[in-house]
């Protein structure tokens, strides 16, 4: 190939898409990768490595979207939208959307949904009452 970082691109989306749609890492998918990566260091061949690079931007995007605490929030809550008290701390400025709404981040410490008390200790939320 004559435009090596044309091949290492379509690599990276295309293991970024497929992290998009199977998210989890799973065992088979991390040794598979481990060997690609073995084989890649021992024999240069431009497809085993633009599968490597696929396979590293799977892994990294798969890593960031898994089990992410707003997730985590909405398991717990509910997808609809319901009021809630919340303890936290905002991190950016809001941003206005065109219907109305602002959005903005928010460094979640309690919320009280429905009745419900739900904790953030570390990384997940808890709920006290269960």
């Amino acid at each position: 190939m004559r435009q090596p970082f044309v091949g290492l691109v379509l690599a990276a989306v295309t293991g970024i898409v497929a992290a998009d749609y199977f998210s989890a890492i799973t065992g088979p998918i991390l040794f598979i990768a481990i060997l690609g990566a073995l084989a890649g260091l021992r024999w240069s061949f431009a497809p085993l490595v633009f599968a490597l690079v696929g396979a590293t931007f799977f892994a990294l995007h798969s890593a960031r979207i898994a089990n992410a605490p707003g997730d985590e929030l909405v398991q717990i809550a509910g997808a609809e939208t319901r009021p809630a008290n919340v303890i936290g701390i905002v991190t950016t400025e809001p941003k206005m959307e065109a219907i109305g709404y602002a959005s903005f981040l928010l460094r979640l410490h309690k919320a009280r949904i429905n009745g419900q008390d739900f904790q953030k200790p570390s990384r997940s939320f808890e709920n006290p009452g269960h």
